[in-house]
């Protein structure tokens, strides 16, 4: 797995300093994300603009590539910390009881069903190629959802290929190799513009509204250990979430997400009219919901990715740390 340290553009008066307290000496967290995208916008905010440097955390992003390998990764030790879909951590937890969901990062889904052109309603998909990062979680999960919600099944009624992440999908779209798969912007609208067709959100179906998809995963020892320093990260993505959702910082934002996911302006404006104005898909408080993770389960459950009875959420799930957060 590569390593990708951001540079840090503080530019002294940008931002007011937090309410720290006591000096920290900076601790360094070693933090999965999959591949850089506009899912991670808050992380990169809190990069760029300081906000980690302030609470005493030097933060190492790593890319695993997808939500199962950054489970692994956290199992075996490689990383402190990982983002990681709610779906795959619960499949991880279930040979894995000592890992937890700590913070939210994704409250809602971002993805939309991105098809050719000659599709031109769900069901059109039957007997067609789909594509996902992997084979049954994450954006594969949500694809396997919604095309469910219409009555089709994965392995009956299509083909559900591995075929990387969210760009390489795209790239496979324009290729013909692939009829649909599930994306978010900015590659929506980059596909449109190549005359794909954005054919539904997947948070307009009612058993995917207000679904919580991205999560901090880390492993219950190294929390109790660590608990200041989870706190600090928690913090720190709190208040950089804050930053992003502040219209006055919607410019600075959109270059932010131009250089670190490496996209033109055009797109970039694309993800935040999308992801922050529209679907509003950060939680700025970070918080996992026993509704919310109930409602992944029981998804997981009709989808036969888990059999009864569904694991037991306080044992999968810390919400001590979102509560400490707000005390503070």
């Amino acid at each position: 797995m590569s390593r990708w340290v951001l540079g840090l553009a503080l530019g002294a008066g940008l931002v007011a300093p937090s309410s720290l307290g006591p000096a920290w000496a900076a601790e360094t967290i070693t933090f999965g994300i999959i591949t850089p995208s506009s899912l991670y916008w808050p992380i990169f905010v809190g990069k760029e603009k300081g906000f980690y440097e302030r609470n005493g955390i030097a933060l190492d992003l790593v890319f695993t590539g997808s939500s199962p390998a950054a489970t692994q990764a956290l199992t075996g030790g490689s990383l402190n910390v990982t983002a990681a879909s709610t779906d795959a951590a619960f499949t991880a937890q279930q040979k894995v009881p000592e890992m937890r969901q700590i913070f939210s990062l994704l409250g809602k889904l971002p993805y939309s069903l991105v098809v050719t052109p000659e599709i031109t309603r769900v069901e059109d998909l039957r007997g067609k190629v789909t594509g996902g990062s992997s084979a049954k979680t994450g954006d594969a999960y949500i694809l396997r959802s919604v095309l469910d919600a219409y009555g089709l099944k994965d392995g009956r009624d299509y083909t559900l290929v591995v075929a990387g992440p969210s760009g390489a999908r795209a790239e496979a779209m324009q290729r013909g190799v692939l009829q649909g798969t599930p994306l978010f912007e900015p590659q929506v609208s980059f596909l449109k513009d190549k005359g794909m067709v954005e054919l539904l959100r997947a948070d307009a179906i009612p058993r995917l509204k207000d679904y919580p998809f991205l999560s901090v995963v880390a492993m219950q020892p190294w929390v109790r250990a660590h608990e200041d320093a989870a706190l600090r990260f928690g913090r720190a993505t709190a208040e950089a979430t804050q930053w992003l959702y502040d219209p006055r910082n919607r410019g600075e934002a959109v270059q932010i997400l131009v250089r670190t996911v490496k996209v033109p302006e055009k797109y970039a404006e694309n993800s935040y009219r999308a992801l922050v104005e529209e679907l509003q898909v950060f939680p700025r408080d970070l918080r996992l919901t026993l509704a919310g993770l109930r409602k992944v389960l029981e998804n997981m459950l009709a989808l036969g990715d888990l059999k009864p009875p569904l694991p037991d959420l306080e044992a999968s799930a810390d919400f001590s740390l979102v509560e400490k957060l707000g005390r503070r």
